[in-house]
């Protein structure tokens, strides 16, 4: 691939940074939820959890920003920078590489509405910022299904602990509220099915990878 760096380091970096992007992801997300559901410790104060939420996105972003680069840069796989940027148009796995790249939108798109809440109707804003919970399970099965070590047991730990992270945020959040709306039900069961889904497929890859 012209421009690509044949340097053995490199598809480790690119997976190495996924997988800590996905570790910040899943604690961006469930102090999110854990926030809103108000079930932080009474002596934390609440400005200090919107600060800490604010300051893991942004990294989220910087990392997301390095993971990109570092795959295009690598060698060992051909991913170019059209391919990582427009979805399922690399030539490398083209469904699983364009998953993270919707993933990657959609934290992007996150990010501006963020940055631009003040500008924007409470509303649009909270409908706008809800994509970062559909980026997180979208992340997650692109580094399953693009990743050469998904099934190693270091990286199927680490996956599965942000799973499980992100459930529990899912079951605590959902718990609290009172409305019982058939479509917020739904809503909120499949909120709470999801990951557990995911969680066992992702255990499903690891045992075969290790049988």
């Amino acid at each position: 691939m012209t421009g690509a760096l044949e340097l053995p380091g490199l598809w480790s970096l690119s997976r190495a940074t996924g997988l800590v992007l996905i570790v910040l992801l899943s604690v961006t997300l469930a102090i999110g939820m854990l926030a809103t559901a108000r079930r932080t410790p009474s002596w934390w104060p609440r400005f200090a959890t919107a600060a800490l939420h604010v300051n893991l996105a942004l990294l989220s972003i910087g990392l997301l920003v390095a993971h990109i680069a570092v795959t295009v840069l690598d060698g060992f796989v051909d991913i170019s920078l059209t391919g990582a940027l427009l979805p399922f148009t690399a030539d490398y796995e083209p469904v699983w590489t364009g998953l993270g790249t919707v993933a990657a939108l959609l934290l992007v798109t996150a990010a501006v509405t963020a940055g631009a809440r003040r500008y924007l109707p409470p509303a649009l804003w909270r409908r706008t910022h809800y994509v970062t919970h559909l980026a997180w399970p979208v992340a997650v099965v692109h580094g399953v299904g693009v990743g050469t070590d998904s099934a190693s047991p270091a990286s199927a730990a680490v996956t599965l602990g942000c799973v499980g992270l992100v459930t529990f945020a899912t079951v605590l959040r959902f718990s609290t509220s009172s409305d019982h709306g058939w479509a917020r039900l739904s809503a909120r069961a499949a909120a709470v099915a999801f990951p557990i889904v995911i969680g066992v497929w992702l255990g499903v890859v690891a045992s075969g990878g290790t049988s």
